[in-house]
């Protein structure tokens, strides 16, 4: 009776040279590389097109999964429009909400427009402004960097406006 066989194992003279630590990395990298390169395949086989219109992707995802910036603190907001609490503005035509400038790279501020509003604020790491026309019961979230900013509430009709706060 023969010998049961043994596994055959290779010797890689490279791999057998490397450490624990090492061969993870390096797996880590042959990972990343094979991610990249089927990233590229794939959107070289994706016909061009709006950006904007597909705002779900590998990005969204990721950002989903990390979550979004904390909120900003409310006594970092200051204002004329903004009630004693906080958690709303009472604009009267217009009103101007300053962020304080922080610690915190990115902070979210999400308005729930009460009545019809235009919103007016400043592009987080950049010197541009957004605007938005929201409608009754929509929402917007509104980043804000590190430097602070001010954001513009404006009543379309000229009269009073309710805005909710997060």
């Amino acid at each position: 009776m023969a010998p049961p066989k043994l596994p055959v194992r290779l010797k890689i003279p490279i791999w057998s040279a490397l450490g624990r630590l090492q061969r993870v990395l390096l797996g880590a990298v042959v990972v990343v590389v094979a991610l990249f390169i089927a990233s590229v395949s794939v959107g070289a086989s994706q016909e061009p097109g709006d950006p904007a219109s597909h705002p779900d992707g590998f990005v969204g995802w990721l950002g989903d999964l990390v979550g979004g910036p904390p909120a900003a603190d409310r006594a970092d907001r200051t204002g004329p429009c903004l009630v004693e609490d906080g958690t709303a503005l009472q604009v009267d035509g217009s009103c101007v909400v300053t962020v304080a400038a922080s610690d915190e790279s990115l902070r979210r501020i999400t308005l729930r427009a009460k009545d019809a509003v235009t919103v007016v604020a400043p592009v987080p790491r950049g010197d541009s402004t957004a605007t938005s026309d929201l409608a009754a019961g929509d929402e917007l979230a509104v980043d804000i960097d590190a430097d602070g900013g001010d954001i513009t509430i404006t009543c379309p009709s000229g009269g009073t406006c309710a805005v909710g706060l997060n």
